[in-house]
């Protein structure tokens, strides 16, 4: 995160059998717990982006009688506001998305074999010159090796 990105601040329920494993993960891995929940929370809406579906029900929270406990999330503006529009969406609580993660936890994490100090979800643009016309390459992470821009003809 860039010092320009305006920072939310929030909390986020967590059972506490997830939490102590959380933090012992993150730790192992040399990265934040607020850092980890945003990659579940990530990839958790990737999935639930492959099938959509709209409630007009109540909203979903986890179920009650288990042990909570707050963690503080930082999360950059924009990230939060999509994570609103979700939780808007599919009628969960940011803390019911994260509970449908962690049940996912190993699938999600096998790909991140070894995490590195890449943000998972960062915009790159790349800026060349093509026949005296500047171009600008957007991607939505980090972008290929070999990029390579062609300008269609006409």
């Amino acid at each position: 995160m860039s010092r320009n990105d305006p920072i939310i601040r929030t909390s986020v329920s967590v059972q506490l059998k997830w939490k102590l494993f959380l933090e012992e993960y993150a730790e192992n891995h040399c990265i934040s717990v607020s850092e980890l929940i945003n990659t579940l929370l990530e990839k958790q809406l990737l999935r639930m982006k492959e099938y959509p579906e709209s409630s007009y029900s109540a909203m979903k929270y986890q179920p009650r009688g288990l042990g909570y406990k707050p963690v503080h999330l930082n999360l950059r503006f924009v990230k939060y506001s999509r994570l609103k529009d979700v939780m808007c969406v599919f009628r969960f609580t940011l803390s019911y998305i994260l509970s449908l993660a962690m049940e996912s936890f190993d699938e999600f994490m096998d790909s991140d074999k070894n995490l590195d100090c890449y943000p998972h979800f960062c915009h790159s643009t790349i800026i060349t010159e093509v026949e005296n016309i500047t171009v600008f390459a957007n991607y939505w992470g980090i972008p290929p090796g070999e990029h390579t821009i062609t300008v269609p003809p006409g």
